[in-house]
């Protein structure tokens, strides 16, 4: 199998982000094991940075500089992935079919998470999880301006840790769960 390099564009904050984070993180975990590599493109250091401490980490914006618009992130992200071809997986509300665009010009292969129901994307892949899309006719399919693209609509996309742990108290007849939207579920 050959093994491919997967570059991870997201956006965490103290505000926001935590859960864009660990969707991305368990994802990297994943392919790490099968032994992809795993690069987090992020803008500054984050609070939470100690939570994917096994990855290769960089950082787009250097002292005093912040992002200001889609089209100039997409530039600094493309100065560090030069390499035409290479895997891209955003997860950024920031980030929508313009930034995906730019990134394409490079011919990049992006995945991109959602988890909103009003924004347009440019991707290969577009995987957005939101409950109320089970049904995929819930989901409107003009957001996705890539004709090629493939959707993976609806809950069972959710990427989520399947911890051992858990799967053993499963097994007893009484247990308790507790259900983390992110920071801005609903």
């Amino acid at each position: 199998m050959k093994k491919l390099k997967f570059y991870f564009r997201l956006n965490s904050d103290k505000k926001m982000g935590i859960g864009h984070l660990m969707r991305t993180y368990r994802l990297a975990k994943k392919l790490q094991k099968k032994g992809h590599t795993c690069i987090f493109c992020l803008d500054d250091k984050i609070k939470f940075e100690n939570i994917i401490q096994n990855f290769k980490v960089i950082y787009l914006y250097k002292k005093n500089f912040f992002f200001k618009n889609e089209i100039l992130d997409a530039q600094l992200f493309l100065k560090i992935v030069d390499i035409p071809n290479q895997i891209v997986i955003v997860d950024d509300y920031r980030l929508s079919h313009i930034w995906e665009k730019e990134i394409k010009k490079n011919k990049h292969k992006i995945i991109a998470f959602d988890d909103l129901e009003d924004r347009k994307h440019y991707s290969d892949i577009y995987i957005n999880y939101r409950p109320n899309f089970s049904k995929n006719n819930n989901f409107n399919q003009d957001l996705i301006l890539n004709k090629n693209c493939k959707t993976l609509i609806g809950p069972k996309y959710s990427v989520i840790d399947c911890n051992t742990k858990i799967n053993e108290k499963l097994k007893s007849k009484i247990f308790k769960i507790c259900f983390y939207m992110g920071g801005s579920g609903n």
